[in-house]
């Protein structure tokens, strides 16, 4: 919608542009690494509410603290899940 209506380019060549320069195989990466960084979201999340004390206070703690640990842990996972999905070559 951004390209139509804002920059004028036809959604023919919009489309045409997408099908040259994006991979099946960049779409079935997108969708892994959602998934695995969605498990890693609520995993911490689950864990740090679970251990979270102090009321009101501690609940803002425990969000900040799953905020931070969530972010390196996807940065981490990121890293290793595309050395893998490289290797692997999934979708191609």
């Amino acid at each position: 919608m951004v390209a139509n209506m804002q920059l004028k380019i036809p959604a023919s060549v919009y489309w045409n542009e997408v099908k040259t320069f994006v991979a099946l195989d960049d779409v079935y990466h997108g969708i892994i690494k959602a998934f695995f960084f969605g498990i890693i979201i609520v995993t911490t999340a689950c864990y740090k509410g679970f251990k979270c004390e102090g009321g009101a206070e501690g609940v803002g703690k425990a969000t900040t603290s799953t905020v931070v640990v969530a972010m390196v842990l996807i940065l981490v996972g990121d890293y290793f899940l595309s050395a893998l999905l490289v290797t692997m070559r999934i979708g191609g």
